[in-house]
């Protein structure tokens, strides 16, 4: 590790970490603990996040333990328009309370079926989400998962039809570390 008492000394060493092919770095007060499954102002990690993708909500999965009783997470989709079917591609979760209680209106409103993890829904509401990374996957219909998929904004000006493609994902996936050197951040 390197001691740094700037932002401009954090940024140089991240980028150097960058630079050597690593995927981030752990910012950390010098003199504070780590506390296991917490989340503390104290030790940060720093990632790169990459594009943006478009994608539809198909389904809202149950929480569990405290959760129980709640839409925990949303299963989405990027559409094949030749096919026209949409294919999942990951979950996303950590949405804030206003935004968990609309989706629940939503989800309770187009409604099509239920099985024991949670509920499938009329496809039509879009998210943007950023992500880390994209990974092969056989757990996703798409062949590819979007790795810790984070909630950008709600798209309510986009429609199914309007949300992006497998073919991007793929391309996305191909590009994401050729373009993504130093010289690019």
């Amino acid at each position: 590790g390197v001691e740094c008492s700037t932002e401009v000394e954090v940024m140089k060493f991240y980028q150097e970490a960058l630079k050597l092919g690593l995927e981030g770095v752990i910012v950390k007060s010098l003199n504070s603990t780590y506390v296991i499954g917490q989340r503390t102002d104290t030790w940060l990690k720093f990632k790169p996040e990459r594009d943006t993708v478009d994608a539809v909500i198909v389904k809202a999965l149950y929480g569990k333990g405290e959760r129980s009783g709640y839409y925990s997470s949303f299963v989405l989709a990027v559409r094949d328009p030749n096919q026209k079917k949409l294919y999942t591609i990951g979950r996303v979760s950590n949405l804030s309370e206003e935004l968990m209680a609309y989706l629940k209106e939503i989800v309770e409103k187009t409604k099509i079926r239920e099985d024991v993890d949670g509920v499938f829904v009329k496809p039509s509401v879009v998210l943007e989400v950023t992500y880390q990374e994209i990974q092969e996957t056989d757990e996703y219909t798409s062949g590819y998962a979007l790795r810790v998929p984070k909630f950008v904004r709600l798209r309510e000006d986009k429609s199914v039809e309007d949300v992006d493609t497998l073919d991007k994902l793929k391309k996305l996936y191909e590009l994401q570390y050729e373009r993504f050197k130093l010289q690019d951040l």
